[in-house]
């Protein structure tokens, strides 16, 4: 968190199909697999789990290996958005976004206006894992 209370935070998003296909085998598949197998064993809870309801173990472990997946591997992200959230005003805003279709990439570094988030919905989600105490 940044000394004026405001949060910028990474993401990206990856085709469901993509993780679905990933390739288990691989050296990188290996790695995921163990990686999110370590983390289960530790107790991990995934940040989506923390604020979902009904997520249980075998559903926590999908979560798991898909964060693993998408950390590790050469699937490239659909979009990737760099986000500033203003947690007491329930606000967010897109610092940089980059955005590629099948046949073109574009991205825009211009930030974009506040607006207020509404209470379901991804960009809940997002104020619900950062902003807990919101």
């Amino acid at each position: 968190m940044q000394s004026d209370g405001l949060i910028q935070v990474w993401t990206k998003c990856l085709l469901d199909k993509e993780i679905d296909d990933f390739d288990e085998t691989t050296d990188i598949g290996k790695k995921a697999v163990a990686n999110a197998a370590h983390k289960m064993v530790h107790i991990y809870v995934p940040p989506y789990a923390a604020i979902a309801d009904n997520v249980d173990y075998n559903k926590t472990m999908e979560i798991t290996l898909a964060e693993e997946i998408a950390d590790l591997s050469y699937i490239q992200p659909r979009a990737s958005i760099f986000y500033e959230l203003n947690c007491s005003d329930r606000m967010l805003r897109e610092l940089s976004i980059s955005v590629q279709t099948s046949d073109k990439k574009s991205s825009s570094d211009t930030p974009g206006n506040w607006r207020y988030v509404s209470p379901e919905g991804n960009a809940a989600n997002l104020l619900k894992i950062l902003c807990p105490s919101q």
